[in-house]
């Protein structure tokens, strides 16, 4: 339930970046001022301060549709492999074509893979959001097959399963707690990091009503966690008591009155995440702060082909690879 009744921010301050964008459905920004999405060809696709719109990599591999993308130190990208039958891991660098890079854990091939996450130890931590195929077989709360794999100087290995259609994760800002999206399981849990990376204590976080389901997340300075919501377009700025404010809000109410309807009897397939509903807003998907000063938000989508922008007056906490900025 939100503490407030109405949108803070009305959907008339909404600004777009970008042109001709492939399914941006992941985006990052840089101190540099440059944006980074995925490019559903099978590259990554840069959105300049500028405003000039240029792809970083040479040539797209048709096998590869990315959706979550990640900057590493050496400022070579990750980027997830969501094609129909194969999952994990590809690396890019700059100029060249992506190239596969973690395909496997335990000896067994991963899955059609939806985030991947770099942190400061240089630990990259990538979700799965179902092992069922099709993956909406997983739409549903009761389907929780999902894991977060874990590559560090320990190797590869899964660090938690059993859980509500994996999507985006953040480490806390003091980097001891992990935070997990479980979209149709409806809530965001927090696990506490152990010194090998292990996954502990699960908490649930936070829960979400009706007519959200969370997908993307990011810190602001306060400590406080912004989530957008895929089908209702809902930026949610959700405080560390589990407090929910309503930030923005587009849709439809007799389309998600009908969305909700599916879910809850467990009917949910593909053709429900195509046929969004909406005045502005395509299906936001993922957020990331940026600008000079941390304080404008951008908004990943899965249906547009640009990215959605608004200003705020909190600070966003500087992810990792910002201070890589390339």
């Amino acid at each position: 339930m939100f503490t407030n009744k109405k949108p803070l921010i009305s959907l008339e301050n909404i600004r777009f970046v970008g042109y001709n964008l492939n399914r941006p459905e992941c985006v990052i920004t840089t101190n540099k001022g440059n944006i980074y999405v995925p490019d559903w060809n099978g590259g990554i696709t840069r959105i300049s301060a500028n405003g000039d719109v240029c792809s970083i990599h040479n040539v797209p591999v048709k096998e590869l549709k990315p959706n979550g993308i990640a900057i590493r130190r050496d400022q070579s990208f990750l980027l997830t492999n969501l094609s129909a039958e194969k999952g994990g891991i590809w690396s890019l660098v700059p100029g060249h074509s992506p190239e596969p890079y973690i395909t496997e854990v335990d000896g067994k091939e991963i899955p059609p893979t939806n985030f991947v996450l770099v942190d400061n130890q240089d630990r990259i931590w990538i979700t799965v959001s179902t092992t069922l195929k099709p993956r909406s077989l997983g739409y549903c709360r009761n389907i929780k097959n999902g894991f977060i794999v874990l590559a560090d100087k320990y190797g590869v290995r899964v660090v938690v399963d059993g859980l509500g259609y994996t999507n985006e994760a953040r480490l806390s800002p003091d980097e001891k707690y992990l935070y997990v999206v479980e979209t149709f399981g409806k809530i965001i849990s927090r696990y506490m990091i152990g010194e090998k990376g292990d996954l502990l204590n699960r908490q649930i976080f936070t829960e979400f009503d009706d007519w959200t389901f969370p997908d993307g997340i990011a810190f602001d300075s306060s400590g406080a966690l912004w989530v957008t919501s895929i089908f209702s377009n809902r930026v949610i700025r959700v405080l560390e008591d589990g407090s929910q404010i309503l930030i923005i809000e587009d849709l439809d109410s007799d389309f998600m009155s009908s969305i909700e309807n599916v879910f809850q009897k467990g009917d949910m397939k593909d053709i429900h995440m195509k046929k969004i509903k909406s005045k502005t807003l395509k299906s936001i998907s993922s957020i990331a702060f940026g600008g000079k000063d941390l304080k404008t938000v951008y908004l990943g989508c899965l249906h547009g082909n640009q990215i959605a922008t608004f200003r705020t007056t909190i600070k966003g906490l500087p992810m990792a690879h910002w201070k890589w900025g390339l």
